[in-house]
């Protein structure tokens, strides 16, 4: 998978993300991986 498909992935991520008013938080180390943390408020209010 080429790096520009997985920046427009991610950017299309963090669309949803912010459309339902949630938080990501994305943390990448080299050789070691990343960790994406997505949180969204299930309460029905924002």
């Amino acid at each position: 998978m080429s790096s520009e498909y997985r920046c427009v992935i991610m950017e299309n991520i963090k669309s949803r993300v912010d459309f339902l008013r949630g938080k990501i938080d994305i943390h990448s180390e080299p050789d070691k991986g990343t960790i994406i943390n997505i949180e969204l408020n299930t309460d029905g209010k924002g």
